[in-house]
Order: C-alpha cells, then structure tokens, then sequence
C-alpha cells in the first residue's frame, strides 16, 4: 500500500509508482522533481500528467504546466525548518566531524583507563569527550560507570539520565541507574529501572537477581503505586492533541465515522467515583490514591477521545481527589506533581484554584516559602475572598520576618567571630615572628654544634667520657645542652649507619646520662629519640633486659611513643621465650602482648606490628592452656609465693621511681600538668554524654580513664548506648575487659546497678567472648564470680563460661 506521507523523490518515480498514485499532490511534487532536473524524462513526465488529470478532471482544462505555476507546490513549515537545520548541520560539518573524532578518541581512552581500573583518569577522558561531544550517549554512560565504582551514586543517576535524554532504549544506563537507586534505598525507582531491562532483554541473569532484591524490600501495594505512577507520568495523566491543518492535496480520504457514544462509560466513571469518595471520607487515603489511578489508566483512550464537557470535568475532579489523598499522606512532592498536571490542563475555575491552594501549601510545608507565596497570590486572584490563601499568606511573612531577623543575628555573629579571628590571626603572627627569631638563634648555633661533633668524633673514649662529666659540671644554657645532645646524637647515628652498634650505644648512652644530669623540657624530644635509638642498638646486641628498662623509660615521658612500645613488647617475648616457669612465661607474654595491642590500637595500618601481635596472642593462649594443666594436676601449687614477690619487687620500683621523680622537679611539674589534661578529658566526655563512633574511639577513651576513678569508669562505660554495636563483630580487648573488671571491684557497692547492666545487656553481647574470659587469670575469674554473686546475677557464670 502506498503511503501518502511517503517523501518523493526523483530515484523512486517510476511508470509502475505512477500508477499506484490515487493523490494528486503526489503527482504534482513528481512534475516539479522531474522538470527541476531538466526535463530529460519527457515519456515518464506524460505519465504523471495523464494519471494526475485521470485522478482530477479539473487539470484537463487550461495549461497544466500553468495551473502548477499558479499553484505552486507548497512546502511543509515542518520540512523547512528541518531542511534549514540540515543546511546549518552541512555548513559546520568540518568542525562537527572533527570534535566526533576527538569524543571518540577521549572516549576510548577512558575505555582503556577504566580496564586498566584507573577510575580517576577515565573520569577525566568521559569528560572530555562529553566537552567534544553532548550528543555521545556512550560517554555519559560510562562515565557513570566510574561514578558507581567510586560509589558517588547520585553522579551516577544525572549522567544516566542524560544518556537517557539522548537515547531513550539505552539497557546499560538503566542498569546502572538502577543500581544507584538500590544503593541509596530507593527500591521503588530502582524496581521500575529493573523491570524495564527485564522486559526488554529478559534472559538476562544478573538483573533478575537484582529485580529479586528489590521485591524483598517492597510490599505489593508499593509496587503497583510505582507501576501505576510510572504509567502517569509517562502519559502525562492526560495527553493534549495538538490537531495539524493539512492541504487538501495531502488529505487521505476517510469515510466519516458515527459520533461514539460513551453514555455507559461516564456512568460507570461516576459511580467509580462516588464509592472513592466514600473511601476518603472514612481516611483510607492510600487505598484511594491506588483506586483512582486505576481508574484513570483504565479509562484513558475514553477520557482522550470524548470531547464531553462533563467528562473533562469527571477527570478534573479525579485528578483534584488524588492531589487531596497525597496532601493528607503528607506526600508533599506529590501534590506539587499532580496540581502543576491540574494548572497545566485548564481545568475548571473552582479545580484550578483548589489545585493552586494545595500547591501553595505543599510548597509551604516543603519550606519553598518564595514559591508558596507566589501560588496564594494566585488563589487570591482567582478568589480574591480565599481566606485560607490570607491566613497562609501571614504565615509566610512571619516566617520570612524571623528569617530576616535570624539572618541579621546571624551576620552579627559572624562579625564577631571576625573580629575575634583577627586577634587570633595577630596572635599567630606575633607567635611566628618569635619562632623566626629563635630559628635565626638556632642556625646561628648549628655551626658549633658541627664544631663540637667533629671534636668529639677525632676525641678518644675514656676523653669523651670526662668531656661528659665536665659539661654536667658546669651550668650550662639551653643552647649548649641542645648543641651537646645533638651532638652526642649524631655521632652515634654515624656509628650505626656504619654497622658499629656497640659504638653508636655508648655514644647515645652518654647522651642519655648527659640529659639526666642536665635535664631540659625543650630538649625531651632529643631524649626520647636516644632512649629508642639505644633500645634498637640492645635489641640488636640481644641485651632485651636493658631493652625494656630504657623503652619503660621512654613510655614513662611518653606513653604513646610507638618504637618504645614496639621494643619492649618484642623485648617482653623474647624474654619470655628464654624462661622456663610457665607463670613467669605467661606474665611477660601478657605484658608483650598489652603493648602491642596499644601499639595497633595508635597505628591500625602498622602490618609488622599486627602479625607480631597475633603471633604473641596465639604463644599466650597456648601458655594459659599449659598453666591450666599444671594447676589441674597440682592445685595446691598456684605459684602464690611467686606473684606476691613479683608484687613486691614491683612496688619496690615504684618506690624508687617515685623518689627519683621527686627530686627532679621539672619532671614531677610535667607529670602534675598531663594528669590535669587527662582529668579535663575524662570530665569533658562524660559531663558531654560523648558517644563514640567506632571501636577504636571508645579503645582511646578508655585509655585515658586509666587515670579516672572507678566510679568514672563504670559511669562512661554505662554512658556508651552503642556497646553491642561497636564489638558485635570485633573482640572486646582484654585489657579493656581487665579495666572494666577492676572498676567494678571497687564500686560495686556504690555503682551495682549499673555494672549488673554491663555484664548482662553489653559484655555479654560482645564478639569473641569466651576467648576474652580465657585470657583471665585464676584470680581475675574468681573475682568476676564474685562480683556475679554479689549481683545476684548467679547465671550470668555460665555465659561467661567461668
């Protein structure tokens, strides 16, 4: 059959096509085509002539060729625009085909970028071959690809519906699109993206599985309100027909029809209607939003091909009643969505200003105030009597008024945090002018200690040991002891460097004796470094006793120096591999294992300190299991006598330490300043009620309450609401379990309560619980019994396994 809308040209006129015309416009176009190339088919030209007066007598009288001159063959407005296009298209081709090429080439790259899984250089290439080209799908495409590898799901939703604005059936973008919308919890959006791949492709696999997910998170309801609203904005709730003129030449004749009669069609839209009605009445909004849908989706060819003026009412009042269901279900978006399709249609006076109204309110409740305002002064317009648009319209200005007044506290706030910026600004300019002073001082004293250090170096030992004591014996300035340190240092870093341990140990050790003898808060960096670099040199040397005495030191200024832990908690296991006592083994593993676990707790990404404590825990474990042998075959021999020495000889060293610490009184001012900071800490988190964010924070806390009481204690841990949560996968460490434990002994009376719900709703929940309570000593588990005991929380023994 030939189509009358099909376009002619010369190749396809033909004597066999000249018959097929039954249109005179046609004929006419191929008399104009033929006489335009020249009039070198004179027999076809004849043909056409003959057909077009055969089909219309009316061109057989008179000239024809002056009938076409007269009535010249007029071209489509439509057709001239786009031929106006192609000819602009034509002029810009060169460029048009040059940036093409460079898309491509972008985009190819990116492709190579993206396989070689360099997400940052393929985004660049997507972009620039978007910059060369908007109109190349593929690049959108794949650069949302990127965005949903870096997990920036949003990104990947704009460009995805770019491609889409591009090319409507792309699959790829609605996966992906659909997988951003999975992402983000949107099951709805990501459901209907899923459903149309599977409708067009549906042996594919992977979105299948992905279309199972989605129905897990969604109820029927929501499902056929996604259909029923995809339906809607895919038609627009109603289509406007725009109906075109067209010449009579290229009219097809069609047979009139009889005027359709919708009489049982309207009536059964009404009674639908009525009983809708009954349904927002009694509240079930809901269930009302999904009827009227359907009854809009069914009747759609009705409602689009009556012209009934009821009709176009029913449908206004359809459409008014959703709007009025998603109002109350306070699905404020909605509203705006479907009053704008009310607005937009022209519907009655009194719908359109009740759809005004709504709007007006969903944009208030939304908080567009400026939007808001603008749809009340239209409902005043139309009903200059409205008293709902006045009333929301002294809303809207109260609140534009305290907006103004917040906005001008605001400014003023902001003026002062200036101005107080600025003082702090000249205080650091003030603070930095000093600094650059004292830096000029200190390079001013560098020369000398270079001086110094190549004295030293060409000085025997047993001179250097007497240089030493005659520096110590004098009173020396800042600068001098910095010069000497420094010195001391260096000379032992070129001794180490060299492979000369033993050397570069006496020359710091000679450092070390200095700074005591002359001991200096500036210089306490210079200490710590030549109290670790002697610990490596011993560690070296096998020396792991003198390992510990001078790490133990270090911690003592510094308790989170991470070498200094390192070295003593290797030093702690080495120790203990050379011993033969069980008990002894088992103590220095405990204390081998409590500093490396602080070391990982402040460095989480230190991999050699990670496998060294896994491999500490596991040489414990299998010291306990030993140690609970021997006290099976023998209970009577706990190696009581054994730890009270041990506890004796510990308090002794802390005697001594104390009374070392008391003579220097830099160091005992030092000490009193860090437990203020950490009493200051302690208070702040719990007057604060601070909830940790993770695992690791609350770990950092409870290293800073080592120092509070245990009532404080006990208080954080019962203040943290997301105990479980934080070590539902992850052990609880055992020396935060110890800490906790020691607390509870020591408040129990005071604090039963709140233990009793540490035990029962927190610890007891934790990861990994049984390996926790059998890390503890005989004499930690009889103290946790007690404490159950004393709780009346007797079953909690079996939980715990005790």
């Amino acid at each position: 059959m030939i189509n009358p809308r099909e376009e002619v040209t010369l190749e396809k006129i033909d004597f066999e096509w000249v018959k097929e015309q039954t249109k005179p416009g046609q004929l006419k176009k191929a008399l104009k085509l033929i006489e335009q190339d020249g009039n070198y088919f004179v027999d076809l030209k004849r043909a056409c002539e003959a057909r077009l007066i055969e089909i219309d007598p009316k061109y057989k009288t008179g000239n024809l060729q002056i009938q076409l001159l007269v009535d010249p063959l007029q071209v489509d407005p439509e057709e001239r625009q786009q031929a106006s296009k192609e000819f602009e298209t034509f002029l810009d081709a060169p460029a048009l085909e040059k940036n093409q090429r460079l898309a491509e080439s972008e985009k190819q790259k990116g492709n190579e970028a993206l396989r070689s899984n360099d997400l940052k250089e393929a985004l660049n290439y997507y972009t620039k071959s978007i910059e060369f080209d908007k109109t190349m799908a593929a690049s959108y495409c794949n650069r949302a690809l990127v965005h949903l590898k870096l997990k920036e799901y949003q990104k990947v939703i704009d460009d995805c519906n770019k491609t889409l604005e591009i090319q409507k059936d792309y699959i790829k973008a609605y996966h992906r699109r659909g997988k951003a919308y999975f992402a983000l919890q949107n099951f709805t959006n990501a459901y209907l993206d899923f459903k149309y791949i599977i409708e067009k492709e549906p042996e594919t696999s992977e979105v299948n599985g992905e279309l199972r997910e989605c129905r897990k998170h969604l109820t029927d309801l929501q499902i056929q309100s996604a259909e029923n609203k995809q339906f809607l904005s895919q038609q627009g709730a109603f289509k406007k027909v725009q109906i075109q003129e067209e010449s009579d030449e290229e009219e097809m004749e069609i047979p009139q029809s009889k005027q359709v009669d919708f009489t049982n069609e309207i009536n059964a839209i009404k009674e639908k209607k009525e009983k809708i009605a009954v349904n927002m009445q009694k509240g079930l909004y809901h269930e009302s939003i999904l009827q009227i849908t359907e009854l809009l989706k069914e009747n759609q060819q009705v409602l689009e091909l009556s012209k009934s003026l009821q009709l176009l009412d029913i449908r206004a009042q359809l459409l008014s009643n959703l709007t009025l269901c998603h109002f109350q279900q306070q699905e404020y978006s909605k509203v705006v969505e479907y009053t704008t399709l009310i607005i937009n249609d022209h519907c009655p006076k009194d719908v359109e200003m009740k759809a005004y109204l709504r709007r007006a309110l969903a944009y208030e409740h939304m908080e567009k105030l400026s939007l808001s305002k603008q749809d009340f002064y239209k409902v005043k317009e139309l009903d200059p009597g409205n008293l709902q648009a006045s009333q929301g319209l002294s809303r809207l200005q109260k609140i534009m008024n305290e907006d103004e007044h917040n906005d001008f506290n605001k400014t003023q706030q902001q003026q002062k945090l200036q101005q107080s910026q600025e003082q702090e600004q000249n205080k650091q300019k003030k603070l930095i002018q000093q600094e650059i002073q004292q830096n000029q001082v200190i390079k001013n004293q560098q020369q000398e200690i270079k001086e110094t250090q190549q004295n030293l170096q060409s000085t025997p030992k047993p001179q250097q040991q007497n240089l030493v004591q005659e520096l110590t014996d004098l009173k020396v300035s800042e600068a001098e002891i910095q010069k000497n340190l420094q010195s001391f240092k260096d000379q032992g870093n070129d001794y180490f460097k060299k492979g000369k341990q033993q050397d570069a140990y006496d020359s710091w050790s000679q450092g070390i004796a200095y700074y005591e003898q002359n001991p200096s808060p500036q210089q306490i960096q210079i200490y710590l470094t030549l109290l670790t670099n002697s610990s490596l040199c011993l560690s070296q040397l096998g020396q792991n006793e003198l390992v510990i005495q001078l790490s133990s030191k270090a911690l003592s200024y510094d308790p989170k120096n991470v070498k200094a832990l390192y070295r003593r908690g290797i030093a702690y296991q080495q120790v203990a591999l050379s011993k033969q006592d069980i008990q002894e083994q088992n103590d220095l593993f405990e204390k081998s294992r409590a500093d490396l676990e602080k070391l990982v707790y402040l460095e989480p990404n230190n991999k050699l300190a990670s496998e060294k404590l896994t491999e500490v825990t596991k040489q414990n474990v299998e010291c306990r299991v030993k140690l609970k042998q021997i006290q099976k075959q023998e209970p009577i021999k706990i190696h009581s006598n054994i730890q009270n020495q041990q506890e004796e000889v510990k308090e002794t060293k802390q005697k001594q330490d104390d009374v070392k610490q008391s003579k220097n009184p830099q160091i005992q001012q030092l000490q009193q300043i860090g437990q203020n900071l950490a009493q200051t800490v302690i208070e702040e988190i719990l007057q604060k009620n601070l909830q940790p964010e993770t695992a690791s924070v609350f770990e950092k806390n409870m290293n800073s309450f080592k120092k509070a009481t245990p009532e404080q204690i006990i208080q954080y841990v019962s203040q943290v609401q997301n105990f479980q949560e934080l070590y539902s996968k992850k052990e609880l460490p055992s020396d935060v379990f110890l800490q906790i434990l020691q607390a509870s002994q020591k408040s129990i009376n005071q604090m039963g309560g709140q233990i009793k719900v540490i035990y029962s709703n927190k610890i007891a929940k934790t990861a990994k619980l049984d390996l926790c309570t059998k890390l503890l000593l005989k004499k930690e588990k009889e103290s946790l019994k007690q404490i159950f005991t004393t709780l009346g929380v007797e079953e909690l023994i079996q939980v715990y396994k005790l």
